[in-house]
């Protein structure tokens, strides 16, 4: 209150940058493992990824194709979120006094 902000605009222009400047590496960890253990990913998409995969590993028998591709869209979504969060950490750090 000393510089004349009303409590809102001390939360907002104060204490939430040094909240979200110490609480975002944890922030990340936790949306990598929600991309792991999100329920409607492990009940839905995961499972018809794999039966994808394992339908076209049948029909063609290339298992080192299938996996890599299975891998690789994992890999992507993982290396998306952790992308996110290192340009909303590096944008915060640069703007910190």
């Amino acid at each position: 209150m000393a510089p004349g902000l009303s409590p809102p605009q001390a939360f907002w222009l104060v204490l939430l940058p040094q909240a979200w400047r110490a609480a975002l590496p944890p922030v990340t960890s936790q949306l990598l493992n929600l991309f792991k253990n999100a329920s409607l990913g492990v009940a839905i998409g995961y499972p018809d990824l794999l039966s994808v995969a394992g339908t076209s590993l049948n029909q063609t028998g290339r298992a080192l194709e299938c996996l890599s591709i299975v891998i690789g869209i994992y890999l992507l979504l993982s290396l998306l979120a952790a992308t996110v969060a290192a340009r909303l950490e590096r944008r915060q750090y640069r703007n910190a006094p």
